[in-house]
């Protein structure tokens, strides 16, 4: 079950990046087929994905470019938020599992209650008889 966890928040984190990945490389592709330059359309994708607001490279006057600018936006955002939730998942989990695990360690370390045998306490007895510190078996 833990490393299932585990391992649902790694994948979280990759299709995240996956996404964001993809998300870059067709919003790159969009605005080179619009005309402009790679490095353009680079620049373009990194200010509109990070939220800087510079301003457009290059004026977006159809409204093709328009939506197509809104849905990087949009798709950069939730693959961004997306990666950075995974991450947190996997802190938040790594941290409930280390404070569940040292309190089974803490737990594991007290001695187990036993019953004992009759020729424990037979020795139990004898030894008080003859020594003078007291004796206990846990």
């Amino acid at each position: 079950m833990d490393s299932f966890i585990k391992h649902e928040s790694f994948r979280r984190v990759l299709t995240g990046s996956l996404f964001f990945a993809l998300t870059i490389i067709i919003a790159v592709t969009g605005y080179t087929l619009a005309g402009w330059s790679l490095l353009d359309a680079i620049y373009m994708v990194v200010i509109t994905i990070f939220g800087v607001g510079y301003g457009e490279v290059n004026p977006i006057t159809s409204p093709a470019l328009k939506v197509f600018t809104m849905m990087v936006i949009i798709g950069g955002t939730s693959s961004a938020v997306y990666i950075v939730g995974g991450f947190l998942q996997m802190v938040t989990e790594g941290e409930i599992y280390r404070a569940f695990h040292e309190a089974r360690m803490t737990k594991g370390n007290e001695l187990p209650r036993r019953k004992r045998t009759g020729y424990q306490n037979q020795k139990r007895a004898s030894c008080s008889s003859r020594c003078n510190w007291r004796y206990s078996l846990p």
